[in-house]
């Protein structure tokens, strides 16, 4: 279509012959009216079967009947006019004449298309990928797959966690002395997190709540603002008191730097789900699982804290899916940084 709206800018009219019947017609004939500025002109409506239809009378007084399809003679058609392109429309159950006109147009160099009709999709958009022997695969995809920008992603995941890592194990060595004064038990907290489209993985954590932290979520699930499925408390009383300066200023999660180089979550993506959480979710909730989740992203510099409702969260990391870009990514690090900072400095 960009093609056709190029074509026009030269100043020439785009002679099209349309291979459909009349209702399938109707489909690309839609097109032209709502985008005049193509310059498309159709020469001329072939039905690509033409079919005779013979009667007979039984004895009995029963009728029956059979039709019999005449190939049409592409060459000729295309020959008695003045055409660029050949636009078809049908599901083309007879493969043998879609081949034979496509033969034609390339035996000519005329431009041979063919109309696809697929639901429409309210997210995300349709592919079209060559997989060879003359078989195209059309997908829908509702998450990025260009294979450039998520390798450069990646890239940008290994070496962030690099750095990250190294910046784990000064933490761990300070961290380690002052949690044991204060809660003995284990510097790291892994717990099972849903990753991209509800594979689990175990995500690690600086541990800043006391050794049985878990027993009690069931009980302060009720103080949640968001009950069971995104368990959020005030002044939670599991929390020790390094371990709230250790989340003020985000050091807690430098342990998923390991997550991110092991491929289990990303640098930038929407927030890792418990388990647990992720069963609650309805279909709309589950598209945030579409993506490896992330260390930060919109929900994260979007006031953490101040994130009172679930349906911003799923709105926030369903944004980060549609408009995802490496820009986006490096602007959401940028910001994660200047808030550390920030923290850091109060």
């Amino acid at each position: 279509l960009n093609k056709t709206a190029a074509r026009q800018r030269k100043g020439r009219r785009w002679e099209v012959l349309l291979v459909a019947e009349l209702a399938e017609a109707e489909a690309y004939l839609s097109l032209l009216r709502a985008h005049p500025h193509w310059g498309v002109e159709v020469a001329a409506i072939i039905s690509p079967t033409q079919g005779v239809t013979l009667k007979s009378v039984s004895v009995g007084g029963r009728g029956s009947e059979r039709v019999i399809k005449r190939r049409v003679d592409w060459r000729r058609m295309i020959d008695n006019q003045v055409i660029d392109e050949v636009v078809a429309v049908s599901e083309w159950s007879d493969q043998s004449q879609l081949m034979d006109l496509q033969q034609v147009c390339a035996a000519r160099g005329l431009v041979f298309s063919i109309l696809v009709m697929l639901p429409y999709p309210k997210v995300g958009r349709y592919t079209v990928d060559d997989v060879g022997a003359g078989k195209y695969l059309v997908s829908l995809e509702t998450v990025p797959q260009d294979v450039g920008p998520q390798a450069v992603k990646r890239a940008m995941d290994v070496v962030g966690a690099l750095f990250g890592l190294m910046a784990c194990g000064l933490v761990y060595l300070w961290y380690a002395r002052r949690l044991r004064r204060e809660s003995p038990g284990p510097v790291l907290f892994s717990q099972q997190r849903t990753g991209r489209n509800g594979r689990p993985f175990w995500c690690h954590k600086f541990r800043t709540m006391v050794v049985d932290a878990e027993r009690q979520q069931k009980e302060l699930a009720q103080r949640s603002k968001f009950g069971a499925v995104f368990c959020k408390v005030e002044d939670d009383p599991r929390i020790i008191p390094t371990g709230a300066w250790m989340r003020r200023r985000y050091l807690d999660e430098l342990p998923q730097f390991w997550n991110v180089l092991r491929g289990d979550m990303s640098l930038v993506g929407p927030r890792p789900s418990p388990v647990i959480e992720a069963t609650y979710y309805i279909d709309r909730q589950r598209r945030r699982l579409s993506m490896k989740p992330g260390i930060t992203g919109l929900f994260q510099i979007n006031g953490h804290q101040a994130v009172d409702d679930f349906e911003r969260v799923v709105e926030l990391d369903c944004a980060y899916i549609d408009n995802w870009s490496l820009l986006l990514d490096l602007k959401i690090i940028l910001k994660a940084v200047g808030k550390i900072a920030q923290a850091d400095a109060w």
